[in-house]
């Protein structure tokens, strides 16, 4: 056993498994084959280790990081923002991330400051973060110092620049231009130690603070530029997913809504970019501003899948349900898609692994008990006996997570200051996991399938339905189509839709409300997951009509794409109190000659969709014959942007699997 653990840990094992989590960044450059992508990474990565925690562990691994990176010093429009692709921190266990950062922290303190507030308190946490503060100094002074010795750049800009750097140590920022700086400057460091799809938090609220100036515009549309860089290397699975959200807008403790020009000139700045990162989740309510809501139909009608709406009058009081302080869930932010937490305040890990629905499905239909079941309530006992077990096998998982160390989130966590835990140990103040779910639609057609023609109509029995379903419907093409036509399914009107789904969501919620997590955590449940297709893949055919290995609809939508106006309503219809609330999009694609034409129509169906109470929306508006052109001729249409999970993407990055969902459904949504 000890044997096994030495090779498991050993450098050489560590540097292969570097190496290959950076190849599959390397093979999605255009071009690239694995081979190709072998050979460029070991030629440039170099793997930094951790050490034992005796000889000062994490820290010491990140001190020499900051160390080994190199910098460029090339200033971007006056900022600095430099992150070595090629200097990677080799981690043992499962890494933090996927949560924003609380930009305030640096923005209305300095180094100094914190270095004397952890000084306050004396723990192995401060000890830590005094030793870090130290680091990320020297980190500092080396970027001014090579700025300085740097002969090519403006002299002005140099200084400028050199100006706000050094300002980080003793004072707050001044200007937006000073905020700015800084929010890079952390940036990257969180990028460059290994911690990836960094959120950008509240930034209209952040900027509040500084007046907008006549220059502001052109500085807030050069910022979200430099965000823009490195994007093969920020993005995690596929090319666009970088987490980078930027949140704007939001109901306050009070009920009055919170807009100011900043959420105005980040919104028309990114519209006018044209780019698929960094992405805008607008928090919208019934009390929002006619005008920001006409802004954000017109960001929507562009066609770059932003911003994606998140409904402040349904999340709010789910997530003070969940358990939430008020002040705490009026200021939520989300993770690396949708998925809300409290900003600067937690743990909140939301995309540990997912519930799924549509194999439990298959599982039930293979389970030797099925054919024997008597009824429709029998059937359905048997779904949830295999939900209830599915559900324990997830939570177990969730407790054999081990978390690395993260001292750099640990720095700012008040609460991890005053509890003396770094935040893997439980110093946040929320400790929450959240978990996704894949199939929900598939598991309520075809359950409402087997009810209708099974008990009801009796056009089959169960054992004749095992038949069709093991045989993919092969020789069974009525019946699929059958099935298939149902237009009283999931996401319609029907009752007996939204009651099934509610109750399997019900259902859910009871399996895990009684569950802690090692710090006394809870954990909860979305209706979105970016598995509806890698799932898909791995379920055999169910009774929805779909076919072993076909992808599962996408979130909360119906799988023939129906109406725009009922999918709202329905969605409107389910709970998301407290456990649920871990992110529940409906995903909507229009015709993009209908929502630039009727403009009117559109804002009036946003609004609609509001009061109705969906939980979250985003929007892909594209055209059918547009996206198959783009698949056959990608060097046409090199900026031609989609939506995919819950990020948006150049069309020609997206995989093939991916491209071919939106293709059928933009063909499904024009009736073609």
């Amino acid at each position: 056993m000890d044997l096994l653990l030495l090779m498991k840990n050993s450098r050489l094992n560590q540097y292969r498994r570097c190496l290959k989590k950076y190849r599959q960044k390397d093979i999605r450059m255009s071009g690239t084959s694995k081979r190709q992508a072998m050979l460029h990474s070991v030629a440039r990565v170099k793997p930094v280790y951790s050490y034992p925690e005796k000889l000062g562990g994490k820290i010491k691994q990140i001190i020499r990081v900051l160390e080994k990176a190199k910098l460029n010093t090339e200033l971007s429009y006056g900022f600095l923002y430099s992150i070595d692709e090629t200097c990677i921190p080799h981690n043992k266990n499962r890494v933090i991330g996927n949560i924003p950062f609380d930009y305030s922290r640096v923005i209305d303190g300095s180094i100094c400051q914190y270095r004397e507030k952890c000084k306050k308190v004396r723990n192995a946490v401060s000890e830590r973060n005094l030793t870090l503060l130290k680091a990320i100094e020297d980190y500092l002074d080396r970027i001014c110092t090579q700025l300085e010795n740097d002969k090519k750049l403006n002299e002005c800009e140099k200084r400028a620049a050199i100006g706000r750097l050094k300002s980080m140590k003793e004072s707050e920022a001044q200007t937006l231009e000073d905020a700015i700086q800084r929010i890079l400057f952390w940036n990257q460091i969180f990028w460059q130690c290994g911690h990836t799809l960094n959120g950008l938090g509240r930034l209209d609220k952040l900027f509040a603070r500084f007046p907008l100036t006549d220059t502001s515009g052109q500085s807030l549309s050069h910022f979200l530029e430099i965000l823009h860089r490195y994007y093969n290397f920020k993005s995690s699975v596929i090319l666009g997913d970088t987490g980078q959200i930027i949140i704007l807008g939001g109901t306050g403790e009070d009920g009055t809504y919170f807009v100011n020009e900043y959420t105005y000139v980040i919104m028309e700045c990114l519209k006018k970019l044209k780019l698929p990162d960094p992405k805008i989740l607008l928090r919208v309510s019934r009390n929002m501003p006619d005008k920001l809501l006409r802004l954000a139909a017109d960001y929507i009608a562009e066609g770059t899948g932003s911003p994606l709406l998140s409904n402040d009058d349904v999340v709010i009081p789910a997530l003070k349900e969940f358990g939430y302080l008020d002040s705490d869930a009026c200021n939520y932010g989300v993770s690396a898609c949708w998925e809300p937490l409290s900003i600067g305040n937690s743990l909140e890990q939301n995309n540990l692994t997912g519930v799924e629905f549509g194999q439990v499905l298959v599982s039930m239909i293979d389970d030797g008990r099925f054919k024997e079941c008597k009824t429709f309530e029998d059937v359905l006992k048997l779904y949830l006996e295999k939900l209830d077990g599915h559900i324990k096998s997830i939570l177990s998982h969730l407790d054999g997570i081990v978390w690395e160390q993260a001292p750099l989130f640990t720095l700012f966590w008040q609460d991890c200051l005053e509890k003396g835990l770094d935040i893997t140990e439980g110093g946040a103040k929320y400790n929450n996991y959240g978990i996704l779910s894949a199939g929900i639609s598939s598991a309520v057609d075809s359950l409402l399938n087997i009810r209708h023609y099974v008990f009801e109509q009796k056009l089959l029995d169960l054992d004749g339905l095992c038949d069709i379903l093991h045989k993919n419907y092969e020789g069974a093409s009525e019946f699929q189509q059958l099935f298939i036509q149902r237009s009283d399914g999931f996401g319609s009107g029907s009752d007996e839709a939204i009651d099934l789904t509610v109750r399997i969501m019900d259902e859910t919620q009871k399996r895990i409300s009684s569950y802690r997590n090692r710090f006394g955590g809870r954990v909860k449940f979305g209706l979105s997951s970016q598995g509806y297709v890698t799932s898909g893949k791995k379920t055999g055919a169910t009774a929805d009509g779909r076919k072993n290995g076909d992808p599962f609809a996408t979130h909360i939508s119906r799988s023939d794409n129906g109406s725009p106006i009922e999918i709202m309503r329905f969605a409107g219809k389910l709970c998301y109190a407290g456990g649920r609330a871990n992110g529940n999009v409906v995903d909507v694609m229009l015709q993009s000659s209908l929502v630039k034409e009727e403009k009117d129509r559109f804002l009036d169906y946003l609004k609609a969709s509001i009061q109705a109470g969906f939980f979250q929306a985003q929007f892909n508006v594209l055209s059918y014959q547009q996206l198959v052109d783009a698949k056959a001729h990608p060097d046409r249409y090199p900026n031609l942007i989609v939506r995919v999970w819950g990020f948006s993407a150049y069309f020609r990055d997206v995989p093939e699997e991916y491209q071919d969902v939106l293709i059928r459904r933009a063909k499904e949504c024009e009736g073609i």
